[in-house]
C-alpha cells in the first residue's frame, strides 16, 4: 500500500506535509483550523485548480455582530487579530456617517 501525502502551503511558512489516513481522511493541524475558522461539523468547500486544491469555509460567518450601536463578539478569534485596527476602522466609519461623508 502506497502512502499518500498532501502538501499544504501556508503564506507565513514553507508549508507542511499532511498524511492521508486509511479512511482517506486528512487531519488539519489545530493552528490551521483555528486560523481559518474551521470547526468540527462545519461545512467546507474544496476546489481543484491548476496549482492544487483550495479548501475554504462553505459559509464563513463573522464572529462580530452588530447589536444596536455596538459590535458584539460571538466566537473566538486568532491570536493575531488586530483589535486596534478594528476599533479605528469603526470609529472612522462612525465619524463619516455622523459628518455625512
Amino acid at each position: 500500500m502506497s502512502e499518500w501525502q498532501l502538501q499544504c502551503h501556508l503564506p507565513d511558512n514553507n508549508g507542511i506535509t499532511l498524511k492521508i489516513g486509511k479512511a482517506a481522511r486528512v487531519v488539519l493541524p489545530k493552528l490551521i483550523r483555528d486560523r481559518m475558522g474551521f470547526v468540527q461539523g462545519g461545512d467546507v468547500e474544496l476546489f481543484e485548480t491548476a496549482a492544487g486544491l483550495i479548501l475554504k469555509n462553505a459559509s464563513p460567518k463573522s464572529s462580530l455582530i452588530r447589536k444596536d450601536d455596538f459590535l458584539v463578539h460571538t466566537g473566538s478569534l486568532p491570536a493575531s487579530f488586530d483589535w486596534s485596527r478594528l476599533i479605528d476602522d469603526e470609529r472612522s466609519d462612525r465619524d463619516r456617517r455622523l459628518l455625512g461623508l
